[in-house]
């Protein structure tokens, strides 16, 4: 996985050459204008989750923090996405001492 950095190279890189294309005429251009598109729809429904997920597997709790805290469009990340994000969430939690409950979830 690649960071937001490089993701934004990518992308620009991608649009800028789409662009270039395409005012030669070349209708190859919007192939890579979709291209493009691509890191910006995946970082919108996976988020910095599977960095977290791999800070904390590593025992590193402050980068993990660090990666939740960086995800911005909750409601976008997929639903197996949004359970590792509660699970990080928990983990983070529980190494703060603080006990958050859900009562949607009781049993």
């Amino acid at each position: 996985m690649f960071t937001v950095s490089a993701c934004l190279i990518v992308v620009f890189a991608a649009f800028i050459y789409s662009g270039y294309l395409l005012n030669q005429g070349d209708e190859n251009g919007w192939v890579w204008a979709a291209a493009g598109c691509v890191p910006v729809v995946g970082y919108l429904r996976y988020g910095a989750i599977r960095p977290a997920w791999r800070a904390l597997m590593d025992g590193d709790l402050e980068r993990a923090r660090a990666f939740v805290g960086a995800i911005r469009f909750r409601m976008l990340l997929s639903a197996e996405t949004r359970a590792c994000l509660d699970w990080v969430e928990g983990c983070i939690a529980e190494d703060d001492g603080v006990v958050k409950r859900d009562s949607s979830s009781a049993v």
